[in-house]
């Protein structure tokens, strides 16, 4: 999920314009899901002496009775109103999903204790945008690069000009200018680049984990809990762990347990473009990237590095283009010229730009050239979507 293709935050809530019934109708992927992760986690706990996931299956039978009773009473839309009790609010609200209902409004993140999270971390989220969004006005001069560098560190959109958003949009690029996946795997590479050199100290790993994950969660802060951004945390963290622990990592089950956990949170998240993309999409790579990567068993580690970038994108556009056709009714065939040149320039512009805020918030150092070269690279951007944009065939309308 380090690259979650297309458009995905350009229209984050669909459930408003486009109408999605699933009463009657069990979401088979989320189903197996659950189902799987149980008998996994009752194998494995039994095999501990451990009882935990015993409570955990009761806990979820009496709710699952509950809600066939209400469903059968036809009080389903009301009959949280007077549950006090959080636990047993999403327990109810997770089984009215997984037999097709309507889920209630009374997703976790609704809930007291984030209400109050929320309202302690604010400020402090605000502060830092504040400080974020100063800096870029010492980087760089120019609106329209000053607002593409906002839009790729803080995923801050006010400042994008309409040409520029169209210009992403007609080469399948927008998704650089949404803080996604792509944005969260440049923040952890840049740290792991940072820090590999004591990686060879003892505990010099752990180090390193700790340090990115508290990174991690910091960037999920800066961003304002972008939806996109939390489920690629959600996939790096685990990642990060089997990495650390020298675990194989198997793709279907860190996809079925970043979905179990997403929907957990929030319910209702099926119903949002990002999320069905996200998964889309990273099921793509499972299924096409594992396959195509290696194909053609290319010596040169460059071409063989662009090759897979190319792999990678064709994936998670293939995967996607049904989803993107139903709701936009368009295709961009550049897209994969646009994401061989846009992502290592945005993913360069990114670095530096790193570089730049930790010498001058740290060290009340301006590098000049620095910030001059991020002002380049982020004109070339503008001017090779631009460019592409006046292509013929660009951005195809179906219907």
């Amino acid at each position: 999920m380090i690259l979650e293709c297309g458009v995905m935050e350009w229209s984050e809530d669909i459930s408003k314009s486009t109408t999605i019934y699933y009463n009657r109708r069990v979401p088979s992927l989320v189903w197996y899901s659950l189902s799987y992760f149980t008998s996994i986690s009752t194998h494995y706990l039994i095999h501990k002496n451990k009882y935990i996931v015993f409570c955990w299956i009761i806990l979820f039978s009496i709710s699952l009775l509950c809600v066939i009773y209400l469903i059968y009473k036809n009080t389903q839309f009301n009959c949280l109103k007077p549950c006090k009790n959080n636990i047993v609010k999403t327990l109810l609200c997770i089984t009215f999903f997984m037999l097709g209902q309507t889920a209630p409004k009374c997703d976790i993140e609704l809930g007291p204790i984030p209400k109050l999270y929320g309202s302690l971390t604010k400020p402090y989220i605000n502060y830092t945008q504040k400080k974020i969004t100063d800096h870029t006005q010492k980087v760089t001069k120019n609106e329209s690069c000053r607002g593409i560098l906002l839009a790729i560190i803080i995923g801050e959109k006010k400042s994008l000009k309409k040409e520029t958003i169209k210009a992403m949009r007609s080469t399948g690029a927008a998704h650089i200018m949404a803080v996604s996946g792509l944005h969260t795997g440049i923040v952890i590479s840049f740290i792991s680049l940072l820090l590999y050199p004591i990686i060879g100290i003892k505990y010099g790993k752990e180090i390193i984990f700790i340090i990115t994950v508290i990174t991690i969660i910091i960037y999920v802060h800066i961003t304002s809990f972008t939806p996109s951004v939390i489920r690629a945390s959600i996939v790096a963290i685990f990642i990060l762990i089997s990495s650390l622990n020298q675990r194989k990592i198997v793709s279907i089950n860190l996809a079925s347990i970043c979905s179990i956990i997403f929907l957990t949170i929030n319910a209702n998240s099926l119903n949002n473009l990002s999320f069905q993309l996200s998964f889309t999409a990273y099921i793509s790579i499972i299924l096409i990237y594992s396959r195509i990567k290696d194909y053609g068993n290319i010596k040169n580690r460059i071409l063989d590095k662009i090759w897979k970038l190319c792999a990678l994108s064709i994936s998670c556009w293939c995967g996607t283009l049904p989803l993107t056709i139903f709701y936009f009714k368009t295709i961009t065939p550049y897209f994969l010229l646009s994401n061989i040149i846009l992502i290592p320039l945005t993913t360069l512009a990114t670095y530096l730009y790193f570089i730049s805020a930790i010498l001058y918030f740290t060290l009340k150092i301006e590098f000049t050239i620095i910030n001059k070269l991020i002002e380049v690279i982020l004109n070339m951007i503008i001017l090779f979507a631009i460019s592409i944009e006046k292509l013929p065939f660009s951005q195809i309308t179906l219907y």
